[in-house]
């Protein structure tokens, strides 16, 4: 989980929480390349790099879009043949059946402009109603366009910037296009030139001015990729300072500005109010509301009174396990495993930048929980253990032995596993079917000369899927 939290004055102003493992490809940038044309939809199949291709319609080529649609002369076919290399932006998000939807006319939002480097258009928010501010702005905007063929869009938060910081994301805007175009034309083939970011940095390219004092992470990694991204893209870069292992959030008081939310809140409901309240939390859910209505994998499990129903019960209704099964989990601290043997032994491992060094044991049968925010170092500490980062310090031990762990495959050959937390992107490889994923560690183990036959892997394939109850119309 991700949090950013925006204080003004020691007070709470805005908070934001995104799932870590959440792959959003919008806004992306990329060097995609024509499969193939479809001259009768006036559109074109676009290889970006993704398991399917995306989709670029004619009217989304338009370079001097304003103009020509003023005209009335908006092109009606693509310009373009398969194997032809295009600049395109994702608009639209892929789903299971269709890939994203892509444009040619780039649109990079910022706090208080967006910037269009193919159409030529100048503008004003609609929020933006007073007349005078509308004309203000849009001077200021003609007066700092970096060329008289790209667009700006001033949005709301512009009517109460200052003037040099609007100039400020301009000149930041100009810069990084003429970056974007030295990578397309370094690309020798389809790539990704930008991304939208993470939480993190979307926010701090929406919300970040010259009224912000300072930002503080608890993430070493997050911290030294801020600091060159507001090195490289400010004119007077924003403090930035380190609060390792620290609950940032509890430090400032984050937590205790949403009790006064839900206070608020809770009033509101007792005055007749109906509220929607979007939480990742659970704890949340029973703090300020009054029923719980469970879906599972898109079935209606059953509607609850947040007094009938224990946490317990939730989470066997969410699961789908019955509540003895959950209910016979020993309490918290209950040990059975400490005569068992040690099966895991590390010392002092780490690795530059990602985690610093660490023991830890691991018994026979034992399950160990980690828990921390984002960058506290859970993952890095499996992945070093695993191989997917080698260790640069300390030694292993499995089953009483020394371990060399060098890459994952010495990992597989001594037994172990890794799930990673982003399983869509570290877990699987979206171009291939699930029985070829599934089948994938079982055939890198037996090496490429002894080939699974196609009968096996359908038959490995088919166990697993009913084993593991995964959700497919096809092992293909």
């Amino acid at each position: 989980m991700c949090s950013v939290a925006l204080l003004e004055d020691g007070d709470l102003r805005e908070f934001y929480v995104e799932e870590k493992n959440v792959n959003r490809i919008t806004g992306n940038i990329y060097k995609g390349k024509v499969v193939n044309v479809l001259p009768g939809l006036s559109s074109a199949f676009i290889d970006i790099g993704l398991r399917r291709n995306g989709f670029l319609a004619a009217a989304d080529m338009l370079e001097d879009r304003t103009s020509l649609v003023r005209s009335g002369r908006v092109p009606t076919r693509l310009d373009v043949k398969p194997g032809d290399y295009v600049l395109v932006q994702a608009v639209k998000e892929p789903t299971d059946t269709k890939g994203p939807r892509l444009s040619a006319n780039l649109s990079i939002p910022g706090r208080y402009v967006v910037f269009m480097p193919t159409i030529d258009f100048v503008g004003v928010s609609n929020k933006i109603s007073d007349d005078g501010m509308r004309s203000k702005l849009i001077d200021l905007l003609n007066k700092n366009r970096p060329n008289p063929t790209c667009g700006l869009i001033a949005r709301t938060a512009a009517k109460d910037a200052r003037e040099s910081d609007i100039v400020e994301e301009i000149r930041y805007f100009e810069n990084m296009y003429v970056s974007l175009l030295d990578k397309y034309g370094k690309a020798r083939d389809v790539a990704l030139l930008s991304t939208d970011g993470n939480l993190i940095f979307r926010t701090v390219r929406d919300i970040l001015n010259s009224s912000v004092d300072e930002i503080v992470c608890n993430s070493a990694v997050v911290s030294e990729r801020l600091k060159k991204y507001l090195n490289e893209n400010l004119a007077q870069p924003v403090k930035v300072t380190l609060m390792e292992d620290e609950d940032v959030l509890k430090k400032f008081g984050v937590l205790g500005e949403v009790e006064k939310l839900f206070k608020v809140m809770n009033q509101l409901k007792e005055e007749g109010v109906g509220i929607i309240f979007v939480t990742h939390f659970l704890e949340q859910v029973y703090a300020v509301c009054d029923r719980i209505t469970v879906l599972r994998n898109g079935t209606l499990v059953g509607e609850y009174p947040i007094a009938d129903l224990p946490r317990v019960k939730l989470v066997a209704a969410m699961m789908g396990k019955d509540f003895d099964d959950l209910a016979s989990i020993k309490p918290e601290g209950f040990d059975t495993q400490k005569d068992a043997p040690m099966q895991i032994e590390a010392r002092g491992l780490s690795h530059k930048g990602t985690i610093k060094p660490f023991d830890l044991d691991i018994h026979k049968g034992e399950v160990i929980g980690l828990t921390g925010l984002l960058g506290s170092g859970r993952s890095e500490l499996a992945r070093s253990i695993y191989g997917a980062d080698k260790a640069q310090t300390g030694t292993l031990k499995v089953g009483g032995k020394e371990a060399k762990i060098n890459q994952p495959l010495d990992a597989m050959n001594l037994g172990m596993g890794l799930l990673p937390d982003d399983r869509k992107a570290e877990g699987i490889i979206g171009d291939l079917s699930v029985r070829e994923n599934i089948i994938l560690a079982m055939q890198a183990k037996r090496g490429m000369f002894r080939q699974l036959s196609r009968a096996k892997q359908e038959e490995i394939a088919d166990e697993y899927i009913k084993l593991l109850q995964i959700k497919t119309a096809s092992r293909e």
